[in-house]
């Protein structure tokens, strides 16, 4: 590969983590939930996302997510298998309320392979191809010491939609200081 064709396919890879971005984004509006990403990033988190509360000033109802995608998911027996650097992965795993103060996700979002094919506005709507599922990795970290990456599945039951983000944001989070 050329190093042309590095640079065109890393742009492409960040344009595709964008849309990711914004897919998920999208759907924490449409059901009222507060997103933002803290600067500079913090390893692994890409967005935090919040249930607004009307009556306090900042919610403590919240989760972080990371969110990947994925032109060509491989699906195996009901499952997205993906591999996930190191730290990526280490970013997800902890236990709450000794190693994580809120809960984490992944999220992968599956693209379409032609970019013009992300979102397609119509008449009365715009609509975002293909879709996104989630994964909780919380609790004690199954990668070896040497290993540089770890494959996670990720179920096709966990599909990703407005109100199971806002039941991701809202769940494990209610006591938790």
């Amino acid at each position: 590969m050329s190093q042309s064709d590095k640079s065109l396919d890393g742009h492409h890879s960040r344009l595709q983590g964008n849309y990711g971005e914004a897919y998920v984004r999208v759907m924490a509006a449409s059901v009222g939930l507060r997103v933002s990403k803290e600067e500079p990033e913090p390893e692994g988190i890409d967005l935090l996302i919040a249930r607004v509360q009307p009556d306090q000033r900042r919610s403590r109802v919240r989760a972080e997510f990371q969110v990947k995608t994925t032109r060509t998911p491989v699906w195996h027996d009901g499952v997205i298998r993906y591999s996930l650097r190191r730290n990526d992965y280490l970013a997800l795993t902890g236990v709450l309320g000794v190693h994580l103060d809120i809960p984490r996700y992944l999220v992968l979002v599956i693209v379409p392979a032609d970019m013009s094919a992300w979102a397609v506005p119509g008449a009365e709507c715009l609509s975002l191809h293909r879709q996104a599922f989630w994964v909780d990795l919380m609790g004690p970290s199954i990668i070896e010491d040497n290993q540089q990456s770890l494959t996670v599945s990720v179920p096709s039951t966990n599909l990703l939609t407005p109100d199971m983000l806002l039941a991701l944001v809202s769940d494990r989070t209610e006591g938790v200081a």
